[in-house]
């Protein structure tokens, strides 16, 4: 390999952790927000195992509703690591792509991690102050239909996430699109103001 293209190729190699740290902290923001708004019309993204009336509409809902704040989230959050990571005009589209793509794709990965670090915390913290003083945090054993309806609501959960990292990747190579050929989205949407 000749030594210009080395160089053209090292220029690129580091990792913008910036571009990284916007994304997820817009993500993260989103998630809050929009978790709050769901908190105040009754969803709020927990499955209540001992609520009385605990139907197969409580795990279609929660899921519909999380399902519906990951996508926002990853989309947003996607997006801004991808438009604002530097231009690499001289490599090829593939590889742009690819690299927007993993940027996406770390965001996701970042604030996936965040969220499950705060929620284990605030799940020992309840279990804490909510243990009886037996120790044991549920009074008796879970029915059957409370056990199907936690794993129910874990593969939904769970299949949410991987979506989300797929929007992540797409989101953020949308934006490096974007930014590699200077969109104005100024002149294109002036038939919105």
């Amino acid at each position: 390999m000749a030594k210009s293209t080395l160089n053209k190729y090292e220029a690129h190699h580091h990792f913008e952790w910036s571009s990284v740290v916007a994304g997820t902290i817009i993500a993260l923001a989103i998630t809050v927000v929009l978790m709050q708004f769901g908190a105040a019309i009754g969803h709020t993204g927990e499955l209540d195992l001992n609520a009385d009336d605990l139907t197969h509409w409580h795990v279609i809902v929660l899921g519909l509703w999380v399902l519906l704040v990951q996508i926002i989230s990853s989309l947003s959050g996607g997006y801004v690591a991808g438009y604002t990571r530097s231009v690499s005009p001289e490599l090829s589209p593939h590889v742009n792509e690819m690299r927007d793509g993993i940027y996406g794709l770390t965001v996701w990965a970042v604030s996936t991690v965040a969220v499950f670090i705060a929620t284990s915390v605030f799940a020992a913290i309840t279990a804490i102050y909510s243990a009886n003083t037996d120790g044991s945090i549920l009074p008796n054993e879970l029915t059957d239909k409370q056990q199907n309806a936690a794993i129910a609501a874990a593969f939904a959960l769970g299949a949410t996430s991987f979506l989300a990292a797929a929007i992540s990747w797409w989101a953020a190579v949308m934006g490096g699109y974007h930014r590699l050929n200077n969109e104005d989205f100024d002149k294109k949407y002036m038939f919105l103001k």
